[in-house]
């Protein structure tokens, strides 16, 4: 009996570490990690010089691998958007605008499936990160993380979050 008991302990073990691994290590055929900056020092930095659509890119966080940072800057006063699908990923995580040290500044809040940032004012050559951090589940495929910018002059500054950080210039001309 004493045998048996050893047995399965050490299976228990055993397939508790398989998955671990497992989730550290899944690959998903066509759709890959863009993005694995798990560090603000391994982060990939992305100038915006125009307002463009959505840049999109996929990532991935699990308790092996628990924080993926995204480094970016614009040449213009702009409006982000910054938006973490979770749809069929299987995990929960965060989303966060941090500044240029990596300390959070705002965090996401929640719209169904996804965490949202939304009306951030970002001045002109500023460094910024997006944090997406891990909470729970074990990932079946990766997250999708959009960032898209608004011309200022486009939106109302009701709709801006951090009125406090927009210029007075950019606030007398509304």
């Amino acid at each position: 009996m004493k045998k048996r008991n050893i047995i399965t302990m050490v299976l228990v073990i055993a397939l508790s570490f398989s998955a671990v691994a497992y989730a550290a290590s899944i690959s998903w055929l066509s759709k890959r990690e863009d993005e694995d900056g798990n560090t603000i020092a391994d982060s990939q930095g992305y100038y915006y010089d125009n307002f463009v659509d959505a840049t999109k890119f996929l990532g991935v966080v699990s308790s092996a691998d628990d924080i993926d940072y995204y480094d970016f800057e614009t040449s213009m006063s702009a409006v982000g958007e910054f938006v973490l699908d979770l749809t069929d990923t299987n995990i929960d995580a965060d989303i966060w605008l941090c500044d240029s040290n990596g300390d959070e500044i705002y965090p996401g809040y929640t719209v169904g499936t996804t965490k949202k940032l939304s009306g951030i004012f970002v001045p002109p050559n500023t460094e910024y990160f997006l944090k997406v951090e891990y909470k729970s589940g074990i990932p079946k495929r990766p997250y999708e993380v959009s960032i898209s910018f608004t011309d200022t002059a486009s939106v109302s500054m009701q709709q801006i979050r951090n009125i406090e950080d927009v210029p007075k210039s950019l606030l007398n001309n509304k």
